[in-house]
Order: structure tokens, then sequence, then C-alpha cells
């Protein structure tokens, strides 16, 4: 911990706990050509005429269970002068008992294809949260639970095919200890099998006003002296020291 006292470090080696996602973003680029698919029509899952795009994202609950989150796009509605409306449903694939796909939102596009509203589930649509609340079923005894979705920075552009420009979330797996590497600055960074990192500490240098005043121990040992002053302490790259 930075700014306390130094001690003698001994590199743990426990594994790191899981990591429920709580978040997460999926920017898309949808593309306009798409036909309407009416709202009369009855989203499946099972049926692709029923909607213009999936998309995947893992994520993971309390537990470290993975989740298969299937992120459907529907086109409901196009006009030349109030933009494309499009539905979100989703699916966690992974939840035992079997889920069923459920709309969670919509996603308004205007005329230039930027994203100008998202409705949130029964919540009126809003121009400035894009975000989206997801569940996540049941999986191996851990607690069903949502996270947050951002589809900020979505476009709708005449691209002929649809994609994924950006996609990320928050949790993890539990992980073992794999090793660890010492960064310039002295810190030492934990690696793990879930290809998380981890700071662990910081290797502490220390320099003295007088350094020629120090007394030799032997073995490479010294010790401060009156002449040599009190020990400044510091890290690599900061106040002075290499």
């Amino acid at each position: 911990q930075q700014g306390a006292n130094p001690v003698a470090l001994s590199v743990p080696q426990n594994m790191i706990p899981a990591k429920a996602t709580t978040s997460g973003v999926m920017v898309a680029n949808l593309t306009s050509t798409h036909d309407v698919i009416p709202a009369a029509t009855t989203f499946d899952p099972d049926k692709p005429e029923t909607y213009s795009f999936v998309n995947n994202m893992t994520t993971f609950d309390s537990l470290g269970n993975r989740h298969e989150i299937n992120v459907f796009y529907v086109k409901r509605s196009e006009s030349t002068t109030a933009g494309n409306s499009w539905d979100v449903y989703t699916l966690d694939s992974s939840a035992k008992p079997a889920e069923t796909a459920a709309k969670r939102g919509s996603m308004t596009f205007d005329t230039n294809g930027a994203l100008q509203s998202v409705t949130n589930g029964t919540n009126p649509a809003s121009t400035t949260d894009f975000t989206l609340t997801i569940p996540m079923g049941v999986v191996n005894g851990a607690p069903a639970q949502t996270f947050a979705l951002s589809a900020a920075g979505s476009k709708q552009q005449n691209t002929g095919t649809d994609s994924i420009v950006t996609q990320n979330q928050t949790g993890y797996a539990a992980g073992e200890f794999t090793g660890f590497q010492i960064n310039n600055d002295g810190s030492i960074m934990g690696t793990y099998s879930n290809s998380q990192t981890q700071l662990l500490g910081q290797i502490v240098m220390v320099n003295f006003a007088n350094p020629e005043g120090l007394s030799s121990e032997g073995d490479n040992v010294w010790k401060e002296t009156l002449s040599s002053g009190n020990p400044i302490l510091g890290t690599a790259g900061s106040g002075g020291f290499g």
C-alpha cells in the first residue's frame, strides 16, 4: 500500500476470487438495409426470420460460472423524418432451468444513423442513458442477477453487414496464481489463469543525503550513521530515484 511503512514482501500465491459482471459495453453497427420486421411478428430465437442480427456476450455470475448471453436486434420501423427503431431481446442460453427470451428495451436512431435514445425495459426513453438492464439466469447455485449493458456509440449505417465495434464486460471466473512480473516502477503484478492481473506490492528504494557516510557491516550490508543522515524512501522513477 502506497504511503505505508515498508515490510518484507512475500508474494502471495492465493487464488483470485471470481467477480460477477455488473456492467458491459456492446457498441453495434447495424446495417440500415434490413427489412422492417413488424411488431405483430412474434420473436422466436429459433427462427432467424424474426430478428435482424444476433450477437453473443460471455458474462460471469458471483460464483464465476460463465453465462452465454445472446443479444438479438430486431428492426421495427423506419422513417425519413423520425429515424429507425429497433427492439432488443436477450436470452441467457446457459441458465438452468432454461430461460425464455424476452424484450429488454429498444433503440432509436436518427436520420443520420446516430443513436438517439434507448428505452430500458418499461422506463421512458432516454437520450442520455443508453444502457439496458440484462438478466442472467440461475447456474450451478448462483442466484439470478442483472448487469447494465451500454449501447452508447452504436450506429445504424448502410455498411452491408452488421458488426460489433466494441464489446467488453467487467466479470471473470476465479483464477489460479501463475506467476508475477516486476514493472519498471518496482510494482509487482501477480498474473492468474483467468487472464487477470493484481498488484501485490511495490519494491521500495532507499537513499541517503550522504551515502559515503554509511557504515559497512560486511556482506554488502550498510548501516545508517549520523554522517549519512536518515534514510529517504521512494520508488523507482520518482523523487530522483532511478
